[in-house]
């Protein structure tokens, strides 16, 4: 709880800190900001972890509102190409996963203050509408019907009496789902939800109607009112070192082309999980041969000069207003690491 205090002290007197304004003069480039979903309400935060609530993310748009100018995944592509000049004071808002609140709570108020956002989807969980594994897992640990919880794929059984257990469990086992082949994943999820009684899982989906995925009806509505529809691949498929080739190339090719069936025009991707172990050289050769224009880590940092293209860095806009504006004022602090990996990954060469 002290240290809880404290965080909240000190996010909101950075400000006032002379080392923060010397460290913002090295603000060189836009910032990309990530969210995933937005809530009136969050009835369990555990579970709804992906989502923040609307009255926070109103303050988030005043702020950028009175102090930044919102552009466009098209506006930040003609920067770093047609010699447009890479402005500190420019902003992208991007939501990942493609959840139906981004459609029905999101947008009207992106649209109210005239900013462009863009959102990236997981094609496969819109064509099924399929909630995503990490809900299913979620959900089964804080409301199983059983004390344990087995994951037979994995022959391995799960204590749950306490919240440290839930807590352990949840760890270990979406350790090994952003690791997984894809079948594998298939099975746990299988494990999991079979865990609660179809009649249970009615009323818990009903509970967090946040976690439903938006369809082909609501990703038209958003590209026909001009939002940038990028993919996040066809079943939210992290791209780190354990997956086979073609299963990535199936992953980026399916999800552009089913984008660009359904939607229009498809030429920017986020990499699902997108840290700095869940990309790999092969990976983004890959996004580079399926015409992809621009990449999205989550891997945190500015666009500036130089860049690789397929590893730009995103900073995730946390539920809190005074750790918000601290992250987009000082997000320079995050950008030596990351510049260091990226030229580790991929260089500075620019596509063809």
């Amino acid at each position: 709880m002290l240290k809880t205090r404290l965080k909240k002290h000190f996010f909101k007197t950075a400000d006032c800190l002379s080392p923060f304004n010397l460290i913002r003069k090295l603000n060189k480039g836009p910032l990309v900001l990530v969210y995933h979903g937005v809530e009136k309400e969050l009835i369990n935060p555990r579970v709804q972890t992906l989502h923040i609530p609307l009255p926070t993310f109103e303050q988030q748009m005043d702020f950028l509102r009175r102090s930044r100018q919102v552009i466009s995944m098209d506006d930040l592509y003609s920067c770093l190409f047609h010699n447009h000049p890479l402005d500190p004071s420019h902003i992208l808002i991007t939501f990942d996963d493609g959840y139906k609140n981004n459609r029905s709570l999101a947008a009207p108020l992106l649209e109210s203050l005239g900013f462009p956002f863009s959102v990236f989807i997981s094609t496969r969980h819109v064509e099924e509408r399929r909630r995503f594994p990490i809900y299913r897992l979620r959900a089964a640990l804080y409301y199983a019907e059983n004390k344990k919880l087995a994951v037979r794929c994995l022959d391995t059984t799960f204590d749950l009496d306490t919240k440290a257990q839930r807590g352990r469990a949840l760890e270990a086992i979406s350790g090994v789902l952003k690791t997984s082949p894809r079948r594998l994943v298939e099975s746990i999820v299988q494990d999991v939800t079979g865990s609660i009684s179809e009649e249970r899982w009615l009323e818990i989906d009903h509970l967090f109607s946040s976690e439903e995925p938006m369809d082909w009806g609501d990703i038209r509505q958003l590209s026909d009112r001009g939002v940038t529809i990028g993919s996040h691949c066809h079943d939210h498929f992290i791209l780190n070192a354990s997956q086979e080739p073609a299963e990535i190339e199936y992953q980026l090719s399916t999800s552009k082309r089913l984008i660009e069936q359904n939607a229009g025009r498809c030429s920017y991707i986020a990499y699902p999980n997108g840290g700095k172990e869940d990309i790999t050289p092969g990976a983004l050769r890959m996004v580079r041969d399926n015409r992809y224009l621009l990449g999205f880590t989550s891997v945190k940092g500015v666009i500036r000069d130089g860049v690789h293209p397929f590893l730009l860095a995103r900073v995730f806009a946390p539920d809190d207003l005074d750790r918000f504006k601290f992250r987009v004022k000082n997000a320079c602090l995050y950008h030596p690491r990351y510049s260091r990996w990226a030229g580790r990954l991929g260089g500075a060469e620019r596509p063809n």
